[in-house]
């Protein structure tokens, strides 16, 4: 599902209306069908506000990979990363350093991480230099 079905999914469960959810989050009500049709795309704001509203993860909402049960506010983006980088000396960093470093970016900087990353996966996997 992409993110509008999500979203849709969620408060058909809720039993709440698109329009009564973007009301009660002071958004355009016009702004969910356009969304919906795809002549627009709600901005990560957005996002996390209908998230918050939803009670559940942002992950959840964009990336395709999360299921409702399955996928936590930062799953999608550790499961990206296998081992944390090396350091400025090119010592490895610890997974806790590593994950505290993440923690302290904005959500959309960590999702702009977490796609990097999976670019730099996918290259390594079609230049064949992936760990198998």
């Amino acid at each position: 599902m992409n993110t509008i079905e999500k979203m849709i999914y969620q408060l058909n469960q809720k039993g709440i209306s698109p329009t009564k959810m973007m009301r009660d989050l002071g958004f355009s009500s016009g702004l969910f069908s356009q969304w919906k049709k795809g002549l627009q795309n709600p901005s990560i704001e957005k996002i996390k506000s209908i998230a918050d509203y939803l009670n559940v993860p942002v992950d959840y909402l964009i990336d395709a990979n999360c299921t409702e049960k399955s996928c936590t506010q930062s799953d999608s983006i550790q499961n990206s990363i296998k081992n944390p980088p090396a350091n400025a000396e090119g010592t490895r960093i610890t997974k806790e350093q590593w994950e505290i470093a993440v923690s302290q970016l904005s959500l959309e900087n960590q999702l702009r991480l977490r796609d990097y990353l999976e670019l730099l996966v996918a290259k390594q996997v079609l230049d064949g230099q992936a760990d198998r």
